[in-house]
């Protein structure tokens, strides 16, 4: 707010009293404070609106993860159970044929081969769950650097707006030494 205002005040002053002397400055150095006092409070109002709007994104961003985590935690209870029902059939069916012998290889063979595609699909799940949960870490990073970004774009037009002024009250001042 400072910046603002002192910007303001300088630019003001120097042209007001470069156009209409003593009281023009102080007149123009009132107006351009008021003019820096509103510019500052537009910059307050658009650092709580960028404020708010990361607030939102990281909100939904929570919401979805969490979501994301809950369906993952339930697809591999089910992928789980699901495999362990199978493995359980399959060696009934096995010792129900008698074929116990690990000479004869065969459906045994087929057993473990079952058996690790149930926990390669079980590792899939897991998979996916670990890359949403990657995903939504960044998106959640990105919208924190994407508001940091915003708010110091605002900040650096306020320093923008009091080196402005004070490079205008210089130029003004330059101006009427020279006539």
């Amino acid at each position: 707010m400072a910046r603002e205002i002192a910007g303001g005040v300088a630019s003001g002053a120097t042209t007001g009293a470069m156009v209409g002397g003593p009281v023009g400055g102080i007149v123009g150095g009132i107006l351009g404070g008021l003019s820096g006092y509103f510019d500052s409070k537009a910059r307050k109002k658009e650092e709580k609106i960028i404020k708010s709007i990361r607030d939102y994104n990281l909100a939904i961003n929570k919401y979805n993860r969490d979501a994301a985590e809950e369906t993952a935690s339930y697809l591999t209870t089910a992928v789980n159970t699901e495999a362990r029902y199978k493995n359980q059939l399959d060696e009934m069916n096995v010792y129900a044929r008698g074929a116990r012998d690990p000479q004869s290889g065969g459906d045994l063979k087929q057993l473990i081969a079952n058996a690790t595609m149930r926990q390669m699909n079980n590792n899939l799940v897991i998979r996916d769950r670990d890359i949403q949960s990657a995903r939504s870490e960044q998106e959640r990073e990105f919208i924190n650097l994407k508001s940091q970004a915003q708010l110091a774009g605002v900040d650096a037009q306020a320093t923008a707006s009091l080196y402005s002024g004070i490079a205008s009250a210089g130029l003004a001042l330059a101006k009427g030494r020279t006539t």
